[in-house]
């Protein structure tokens, strides 16, 4: 559940990433300059690859006599090791959602992550109930299902933009 309740809280793992950039993505569309979107969801999918990328190196240099305060240490490291990459794909899900959001398209953002959310879970029950119990499995199929709303934002935010900008 650690694992699972410190993905779900990525808005204070982001640093307040997905803050600035939906203010940022407003301001652009209020100032019309429309081609300034890409380039401020870029940089918040870099700046979110470099936070996962230092997690990374920092999940590699953890101590294993302090994996095993969490619990099993095999079972820790393996959700460790996979967690830098989770936590990427809600940022980037983060990172789009700011996006729609900032071009105030929050309808399409909650049916986004409403029915992606709903797949995920789903996806995570299933193999729970059927034995999967890997928790580094399940961590990494929930992902999935972040890296997927990341993409459908990112798609939703490129159709918007020259509705936006006509």
């Amino acid at each position: 559940s650690f694992f699972f309740v410190l993905l779900g809280f990525h808005a204070q793992l982001d640093l307040g990433l997905s803050v600035a950039l939906e203010r940022a993505v407003a301001r652009a569309a209020a100032d019309e300059r429309w081609s300034h979107v890409p380039a401020l969801l870029g940089s918040g999918l870099l700046l979110a690859a470099a936070l996962s990328a230092f997690l990374q190196i920092a999940v590699l240099a953890w101590p294993a006599r302090w994996q095993a305060a969490l619990g099993d240490p095999q079972t820790v490291r393996a959700c460790l090791l996979v967690l830098p990459v989770c936590l990427f794909c809600s940022n980037a899900a983060a990172v789009t959602g700011a996006g729609l959001s900032g071009l105030q398209r929050t309808t399409t953002l909650a049916l986004l992550r409403t029915v992606v959310g709903v797949i995920a879970s789903g996806a995570v029950a299933a193999l729970a109930v059927g034995g999967i119990g890997r928790l580094d499995v399940l961590l990494v199929t929930y992902a999935i299902g972040l890296a997927v709303a990341a993409i459908a934002g990112a798609a939703a935010v490129a159709r918007e933009l020259p509705a936006a900008g006509a």
